[in-house]
């Protein structure tokens, strides 16, 4: 971070491990939260993949603007 290296492919898989366990271990939790706190968790888990697609792009992303990389953070931006 400090030297604006990007991730190795063991950081991105490291943090997506860490956010889906993160994430299913709540997930069947949610329908006993009211509304508005459901609606809030939706909203991080949105967040949480923009975030992880922004990783994804900083390690594969080609500076052509294609692939597979700039596909998944579109779809992201899109959530």
């Amino acid at each position: 971070f400090l030297n604006l290296v990007p991730p190795t492919g063991l950081e991105v898989l490291v943090a997506g491990v860490i956010y889906f366990g993160l994430y299913t271990s709540r997930y069947q939790e949610i329908g006993q939260l009211p509304e508005h706190y459901r609606v809030t968790f939706y909203a991080s888990c949105g967040w949480a993949l923009y975030s992880y697609a922004s990783l994804v792009h900083v390690m594969a992303g080609s500076s052509a603007g294609e692939g597979p990389a700039e596909a998944f953070h579109g779809a992201a931006c899109t959530v």
